[in-house]
C-alpha cells in the first residue's frame, strides 16, 4: 500500500471478520521465553470472502525490564 492509497485500503460498507488464534508459550529458563502463535482469519466482504493463516514465532532473552 502506498501512502496515497491508504484511505481506500479497507473501504467497504460491509466487512465482518472472524479470527481464531492459538498461542503457546515455552519457558526454557528464568531468562529465556519463546512463543508460537497460529492465527486463522476469515473476512466476509461485500463481493467475496478472504481467508488468511499466520504463523508467528517470538523469542525473549534476558531478565525483566527495569525502568
Amino acid at each position: 500500500i502506498h501512502l496515497g492509497e491508504t484511505e481506500y485500503a479497507f473501504e467497504s460498507a460491509k466487512r465482518e471478520r472472524l479470527t481464531i488464534a492459538l498461542t503457546r508459550e515455552f519457558r526454557h529458563s528464568d531468562l529465556m521465553l519463546s512463543t508460537i502463535r497460529l492465527q486463522y482469519s476469515h473476512d466476509n466482504l461485500e463481493n467475496e470472502n478472504a481467508d488468511s493463516i499466520w504463523l508467528q514465532f517470538g523469542f525473549n532473552f534476558g531478565g525483566p525490564e527495569i525502568r
